[in-house]
C-alpha cells in the first residue's frame, strides 16, 4: 500500500528542471521568511484567484524542505490517533518569466503512522461528512501515506487584464496493521481559471473552479478464523452493522466553487474583499456486485466565505487588519432501498424507494486579526506579531422519526503571537512564542436513554466529539530558527533549521496533546 517511488522521484525530477531552467538573476536575499514577505506584499495570494501570482513583480524563491512532527496525549478525537508520526518532504516555489508570466509550484510527501485512534475507516474522518466507515477494533496503528502536486499560472496580458489558472491533486494510500484492515485508496483533483481586470483606481477579479474526489475504502481480513464487525455510521452515533469477510464501499464528491475579488484603496489604505462560494455533493455505493447505498448517504453542502483585508505599508513597518465571515449548511439524505431480482436475469438489485432528510448542519463562524511587521530593510523581517480572535457556533440535528436530537455549541478562541529576528553577519535567529485560549460560550446536547434507539447508536462516540469540541483549550508553544545565508551563482540563499514545541491542555478534564516538531530547510 505504499506509493510508487519511481512517481514521486518522475515528479520531483520535473520539479527540479522546471524550476532549474527559471533560475532568477535578483540580488535579494532569500530566508525562511521569504515567503511570509511576499504574502504581506500581494494579498491576492491570500485569495482563490491564481491570476494574482502576476502581481508578484518577479519574485524568484525556491524552498527545499524535510521534516518530522511527532503529537502524543489523550486530548484529540475519538477518531483520530493519540500518538502520531509523520515524516514529510516539501518543495514550493514561486517564479516569473520576463515581465508577463509568472509561476507557481508545491510538491509535497507525507508518511505517517496514527496509533490510538478508535471507530474509523476513512482516510480523513473529519473532513465533515458524517457518513463514516468503521471497524470496532480500537489502538491498532493506522499507516497513511500521501502526495500533494500544486501549481498555477499568471499571465499579464496587458496593463488591464491578467489571466490565471490553478491545479492541485492529491493521491492518497492507507491501510490498518490489523484484522479487520481498511485499504483506502484517495484522490483528490481541483481546477480553477481566473481573471483580474484592472483600472488606475481599482482591481476586479473572478475565479471559477471544479473539484472532484474520490475514496475507495476495501476491508479485508487475512485471518480465516476471524469474524469482524462493520459499522456504517450516520451521524449522532447512529449505525448500521454488516457482519461479513469482506466490505466494499466506494464515495465520490463533485464540487463547485468560485470567487469575486475586488480591491481599491481607501485613502493610503489598500483595501481587498473576497466572496466566496462553494457547493458540493458527496455519493457513497457500498458492494462491487450489488450497489447499495441504505448503510451510507448523500451529504450536500453549502458554503459562502466573506474575507477583508485592509493594508498599510510604509517603508520598513507592515499593517495587516483582516477578517472573515463563513456560512455553511450541510444536509444529509439516507436511503430507504428494497431487494429486488431483474425477471430476465435473476440478478438481485437494491432499487431506492424513498429519499428523506435526516441529518443537518449548520455553522456560523467569523474571525479578526491584525498583523504587525517592522523589517530591517525590504527583505529582513524585525518583529512579526499577530493577535486575532476567531468565533464559532455550530449546530446539528438528526430526524430519527418520530424523535430529533439535536445539538449545539458556541465557542470564541483568541490568539497571540510573536516573533523576534537576529542578524549576525551570515547568520540569522528568530524566536517565536505563541499562545490562545478558547472558551466555551454555551452548549446544548439531547440524546435519548431509550433501550429500543441507543441499540442502533454509539452515544460514547457522538459525546466524546461534542466534548472535543466544548472543551476549555489553553494553547502554549514556541519555536526556534537557525538559517545561515549562502551565495549560490545568481543569488544569495539561506540553508535553515527550525525545532518547534507546541501543547494544548483541555481546563476541563485535564487532557493534554503535546507536538514536537523539526524541519531542515533550503531556500535561493
Amino acid at each position: 500500500m505504499q506509493i510508487t517511488l519511481k512517481r514521486i522521484i518522475f515528479l520531483l525530477l520535473l520539479l527540479f528542471a522546471g524550476f532549474q531552467s527559471l533560475a532568477g538573476d535578483s540580488l535579494n536575499v532569500n530566508s525562511f521568511n521569504t515567503f511570509k514577505l511576499l504574502k504581506m506584499g500581494n494579498g491576492w495570494l491570500e485569495t482563490g484567484n491564481m491570476a494574482g501570482l502576476a502581481l508578484n513583480q518577479q519574485a524568484k524563491s525556491w524552498n527545499i524542505e524535510t521534516g518530522y512532527d511527532y503529537n502524543n496525549g489523550q486530548f484529540h478525537l475519538i477518531r483520530e490517533g493519540g500518538n502520531i508520526n509523520d515524516y514529510s518532504f516539501s518543495t514550493q516555489s514561486f517564479q516569473s518569466l520576463g515581465k508577463r508570466i509568472f509561476l507557481y509550484g508545491k510538491f509535497a510527501y507525507h508518511s505517517l503512522d496514527e496509533t490510538g485512534g478508535q471507530w474509523n475507516g476513512t482516510y480523513d474522518p473529519y473532513n465533515g461528512n458524517p457518513y463514516i466507515l468503521a471497524d470496532s477494533l480500537s489502538g491498532t496503528r493506522y499507516h497513511k501515506e500521501n502526495y500533494n502536486l500544486a501549481g498555477g499560472i499568471g499571465f499579464k496580458l496587458n496593463d488591464r487584464i491578467s489571466l490565471g489558472a490553478g491545479f492541485d491533486y492529491d493521491v492518497g494510500v492507507a491501510a490498518k496493521q490489523k484484522d479487520p484492515r481498511p485499504q483506502n485508496n484517495y484522490m483528490r483533483f481541483k481546477i480553477n481559471p481566473a481573471l483580474i481586470f484592472a483600472t488606475s483606481k481599482y482591481k476586479l477579479g473572478v475565479d471559477l473552479g471544479y473539484k472532484n474526489k474520490k475514496e475507495e475504502i476495501d476491508y479485508n481480513v487475512l485471518r480465516s478464523n476471524f469474524l469482524p464487525s462493520y459499522f456504517a455510521f450516520k451521524g449522532f452515533g447512529f449505525f448500521t452493522k454488516v457482519v461479513d469477510s469482506r466490505y466494499y464501499r466506494f464515495l465520490t464528491a463533485n464540487d463547485f466553487f468560485g470567487g469575486v475579488q475586488f480591491e481599491g484603496k481607501l485613502g493610503k489604505v489598500q483595501s481587498l474583499t473576497e466572496l466566496r462560494f462553494n457547493y458540493d455533493v458527496e455519493g457513497i455505493e457500498d458492494g462491487i456486485t450489488e450497489i447499495r447505498k441504505m448503510d451510507g448517504g448523500e451529504w450536500r453542502t453549502f458554503q459562502v466565505v466573506l474575507h477583508q483585508q485592509f493594508n498599510l505599508r510604509k517603508e520598513l513597518t507592515h499593517h495587516r487588519f483582516s477578517g472573515g465571515f463563513s456560512f455553511f449548511n450541510g444536509d444529509g439524505n439516507e436511503f430507504l432501498q428494497n431487494l429486488v431480482n431483474d425477471g430476465k436475469s435473476n440478478t438481485p438489485t437494491f432499487v431506492t424507494i424513498g429519499e428523506n432528510l435526516k441529518f443537518n448542519r449548520q455553522t456560523i463562524s467569523g474571525k479578526i486579526s491584525y498583523n504587525y511587521l517592522r523589517l530591517k530593510d525590504p527583505g529582513r523581517i524585525d518583529w512579526d506579531v499577530l493577535a486575532g480572535f476567531n468565533y464559532l457556533k455550530n449546530s446539528e440535528k438528526y430526524y430519527y422519526i418520530p424523535e430529533i436530537f439535536s445539538s449545539g455549541y458556541a465557542k470564541i478562541t483568541g490568539i497571540f503571537s510573536i516573533q523576534k529576528n537576529l542578524y549576525f553577519g551570515k547568520c540569522h535567529l528568530a524566536f517565536s512564542l505563541k499562545s490562545g485560549y478558547t472558551s466555551n460560550l454555551s452548549k446544548d446536547l439531547q440524546l435519548s436513554s431509550l433501550p429500543e434507539i441507543t441499540k442502533y447508536q454509539r452515544k460514547d462516540v457522538y459525546q466524546q466529539e461534542f466534548d472535543y469540541y466544548t472543551s476549555n483549550v489553553l494553547t502554549s508553544g514556541g519555536e526556534v530558527k537557525i538559517g545561515r545565508n549562502f551565495m549560490t551563482i545568481h543569488q544569495p540563499g539561506q540553508i535553515y533549521l527550525s525545532l518547534c514545541c507546541d501543547r494544548q491542555n483541555q481546563l476541563n478534564d485535564g487532557k493534554s496533546l503535546n507536538c514536537f516538531g523539526a524541519k531542515l530547510g533550503i531556500l535561493f
